[in-house]
């Protein structure tokens, strides 16, 4: 059966609308639109019998019943069967009969309702209602976005800064020195070659061309014994290159005869002593022309003999003996 205020299919069974919740006569709902139409007529009759016969005040009361309240599809009470009296006076019962207005009008309003509830709903800052204790990690990045923004910006600079400089000092870190021979280290121009065959204790380098030995690198070393080493090494060099004498103890050739001047100096924080040998350009000239050097030290019980020699008084000669003498240095190997 229909429910006689909304409409919708009810069980038989059911004494209330599952709907709209109106009660429900299950013996009188079978023949109920036909009873609504009939009653309808029935009223209409009714309220002309009552205007026509004087009695105009009963007529309107139940005239304003059928009509009041913008219910115009009010109907007789369901109860009432009908007897086909066209003249009986049955009761109007408001509200109790299918209306497709109040149908409209209780989806319409609902709908309202609805709007509101869902905008409320998208104006409503939650934020605002939650406690400081209650807030979590996730309100906290919520709450302060701009700030972690630039707080990870200039976090992001900073380690591509770091990690720019790191390469920066990666790229431009100084080759860290290594011993060449025991713990000398020293550099070499390419105008001079390695000798093959020298011993453990000895390298020789000579300076590559026509000049062949006449410009020279000899570096000796050994365990130091002796109580003055360098000045035993200078003696024993001096001696080696004393001028030839003849018969009569008169040098052979006066161009031989040297001049010897030793002393010290620093090269790279290592003290270092040297001996150089001058000799006369000519019989009447000063002795100027340097051909041999000698430099000596000693290092952690070791002593470093070295022998610079230019015999062709050779100025690029002298660049590269210059050269290689200010790069000794003493590493820890």
């Amino acid at each position: 059966m229909r429910c006689p205020n909304c409409g919708a299919f009810v069980e038989d069974s059911k004494t209330v609308c599952t709907m709209c919740g109106t009660p429900l006569n299950n013996g009188n709902n079978q023949n109920t639109g036909f009873n609504n139409m009939n009653n309808n007529m029935n009223g209409m009759n009714n309220m002309n019998n009552g205007m026509s016969y004087g009695n105009p005040s009963g007529s309107f009361n139940n005239f304003g019943n059928a009509f009041s309240s913008g219910n115009t599809n009010s109907s007789y009470n369901m109860n009432q069967n009908f007897n086909g009296n066209p003249n009986a006076n049955p009761s109007f019962s408001t509200g109790s009969a299918f209306s497709s207005g109040n149908m409209n009008q209780s989806l319409s309003k609902r709908t309202e309702e609805y709007e509101k509830k869902f905008n409320s709903y998208q104006d409503q800052d939650y934020k605002t209602n939650i406690k400081k204790e209650d807030k979590d990690i996730f309100d906290f990045f919520s709450e302060n976005k701009t700030t972690i923004k630039i707080v990870s910006l200039l976090l992001l600079f900073a380690i591509l800064g770091f990690a720019g400089y790191k390469y920066y000092q990666h790229k431009n870190k100084p080759v860290e020195d290594a011993p060449v021979f025991l713990s000398l280290y020293f550099e070499v121009d390419s105008s001079l070659q390695q000798v093959a065959g020298n011993s453990n204790n000895s390298i020789v380098f000579n300076k590559s061309g026509q000049k062949g030995s006449a410009c020279s690198i000899s570096i000796t070393y050994g365990t130091s014994t002796s109580g003055d080493h360098v000045r035993e090494f200078f003696q024993n060099k001096k001696s080696a290159l004393a001028p030839e004498r003849d018969t009569n103890n008169q040098v052979v050739d006066e161009l031989k005869i040297f001049t010897a001047s030793d002393s010290n100096m620093s090269i790279n924080n290592a003290p270092w002593y040297y001996l150089n040998i001058f000799y006369k350009p000519a019989k009447d000239a000063n002795p100027t022309v340097l051909k041999y050097k000698y430099l000596s030290s000693t290092y952690k019980g070791y002593y470093y003999d070295i022998e610079l020699v230019n015999n062709s008084n050779d100025a690029a000669c002298n660049a590269s003996l210059d050269n290689f003498a200010k790069s000794l240095k003493f590493i820890d190997a």
